[in-house]
């Protein structure tokens, strides 16, 4: 590294290797109305802008499974592989965007318009024991 030799998996560079950049909530809690990506998909280099939805067809599930340390599923906690129809923190995944490399794939998820819908969220953890809180999740 310090002779300047060092290799990063960023400097390897293979023939046909696309990249991916995520489209992220700016909201703590929102509904997510409608994703646009026809900007998006006309951006030069842009493969394909996807959502849970398109997804699906190829996923086992839409949440992620995980196990505990013990081997008990976690199927019911664990996060989904993109957001499902509302998210719940602020830079949750909504979308990816699949381009010929890292920089378009970044200017093109800028062009993703997403339609939310906000909603209240709990964003002090003492506040969100209270009776009537604002719910994490629908």
């Amino acid at each position: 590294m310090l002779r300047g030799r060092g290799r990063f998996v960023d400097d390897i560079v293979l023939p046909g290797v696309l990249q991916v950049a995520f489209v992220r909530s700016p909201h703590a809690h929102a509904l997510i109305r409608s994703v646009s990506k026809t900007a998006a998909l006309s951006a030069p280099g842009v493969h394909a802008v996807l959502t849970l939805d398109d997804l699906a067809p190829v996923l086992a599930q839409r949440r992620m499974l995980r196990h505990s340390n013990s081997g008990t599923p976690l199927d019911r906690v664990w996060a989904f592989a993109l957001a499902d129809g509302e998210v719940s923190y602020v830079g949750e995944a909504v979308a990816l965007v699949v381009a010929d490399d890292r920089y378009l794939a970044e200017d093109a998820a800028a062009l993703v318009e997403i339609d939310y819908e906000t909603l209240p969220a709990a964003a002090d953890c003492r506040q969100a024991v209270k009776p009537n809180a604002p719910a994490v999740r629908r």
